[in-house]
């Protein structure tokens, strides 16, 4: 087994585990790359969070290129996360305590 830690606060942190065994074997590569999209991934979520905020909140700071920004943070995050899905869907892994949403609803809301 290999563990991953995370943490998107600093505040927490988290294990996923990938069993190496079944018809498709984990190598280094494969953890190193993984590891680095899933850390991509939450630093997106979290940048992307922060210009949500500031829309919500109608923001006077907010500029275009703000907003120009948050629309490639989701198509880059949503590329990540769909390799993350297909890396998951063929292996065993487990999350403690548990897999962090980094998709949300209202991603599309501006």
């Amino acid at each position: 087994e290999t563990v991953i830690g995370y943490g998107a606060t600093g505040q927490g942190t988290g294990t996923v585990t990938i069993n190496k065994g079944g018809n498709n074997p984990v190598d280094f590569r494969d953890i190193v790359s993984i590891a680095g999209e899933f850390a991509e991934s939450i630093n997106l979520s979290y940048h992307l969070g922060l210009i949500k905020k500031a829309v919500k909140y109608a923001s006077s700071s907010v500029t275009e290129k703000d907003l120009d920004y948050g629309k490639r943070i989701r198509v880059r995050r949503n590329l990540i996360e769909r390799r993350l899905d297909d890396f998951e869907a063929l292996r065993e892994i487990r999350f403690r305590p548990e897999r962090p949403l980094l998709r949300q609803d209202d991603d599309f809301s501006f």
